[in-house]
């Protein structure tokens, strides 16, 4: 299976997975944007709840103060609950990458001692190697991959072996130490460097795009400190007795508009980094399956 199939493969499953939520994905809180837009709503609803229908429906203050005391107390362990899921998620995505990216650096060094190997006996080899070093060679952690620019450096050398793999029927033989300056041994070699470099670029690459949901965090937490100041110091005034009975549910409505968008956001944050993860299990297990197809399909000189 080709590399680009397998992205390929978790690109459409990636879409698959958010094809049910992305409408509702829209209207939850994802950034500060959406939230000022639906506080707006929120207020303009109390408003209008207040003058249509304040004297039909009411609440007490003996069950304003407890509702509200609830509200705060709810928003107060979703916002701990946000806190410690995010924390972990930003420190699961980071090490992630950073375990990609230390597998990467080693095996740069050895795609790098492979073309210095294989530039001694065999030039041919280290010159369709060129590409793809240069751009493990000039890789930053943190800088955007362009993974069609990958693809296109791999296929430099790939399709070249693949042309000499489909004449070839020479072989090697791993006990003898002769042959294992052969053009085949390189061949084989650096079909192996090769692999595993383009593997862990198309990881980084995938890290890169499963840690942009982080910058969502933010929005939704400031929601949760809206609700639970704005319960909290709703309930601590309505228990003086001070804010006007009709004017009980008006309040009430703002943070219990609030309340189900935020829910909903954390949900599909949750949802999101588990299908993250299993992202992450399949493109290994793709991977690894590729490059034993891979090296099996190299000839065995």
């Amino acid at each position: 299976m080709d590399i680009k199939q397998i992205d390929q493969q978790i690109r459409e499953q990636i879409n698959k997975e958010k094809s049910i939520s992305i409408f509702v994905s829209k209207y939850a809180l994802r950034s500060f944007k959406q939230v000022l837009i639906h506080a707006f709503i929120a207020i303009v609803l109390a408003i209008l709840f207040h003058l249509l229908a304040s004297n039909i429906i009411k609440i007490s203050g003996n069950d304003f103060v407890p509702i509200m005391s609830s509200l705060a107390a709810a928003s107060g362990a979703l916002l701990a609950v946000s806190i410690a899921f995010y924390t972990f998620m930003g420190r699961y995505m980071t090490d992630w990458r950073d375990r990609v990216y230390e597998r990467f650096r080693q095996e740069r060094e050895e795609l790098k001692s492979q073309i210095k190997m294989s530039a001694k006996h065999h030039s041919e080899i280290s010159r369709r190697l060129v590409n793809l070093y240069y751009l493990a060679a000039t890789y930053q952690l943190g800088q955007v991959i362009d993974k069609d620019k990958v693809y296109e450096a791999d296929k430099v050398f790939h399709d070249w072996t693949k042309d000499y793999a489909s004449q070839t029927k020479r072989k090697f033989d791993f006990g003898d130490l002769d042959t294992y300056d052969s053009f085949e041994k390189h061949l084989f070699d650096a079909h192996l460097c090769s692999t595993a470099v383009r593997q862990s670029l198309i990881d980084l690459h995938i890290a890169e795009i499963s840690g942009r949901p982080l910058t969502t965090f933010s929005p939704l937490v400031t929601t949760w400190v809206v609700i639970l100041i704005f319960s909290l110091v709703s309930a601590i005034i309505g228990g003086t007795g001070i804010i006007y009975e009709p004017f009980n549910i008006s309040i009430l409505i703002v943070p219990t508009y609030l309340l189900p968008f935020a829910i909903l956001a954390l949900i599909l944050d949750f949802t999101a980094f588990m299908s993250t993860m299993r992202i992450h299990e399949i493109g290994y297990e793709k991977g690894v399956l590729e490059l034993m197809e891979k090296s099996h399909s190299t000839p065995k000189t």
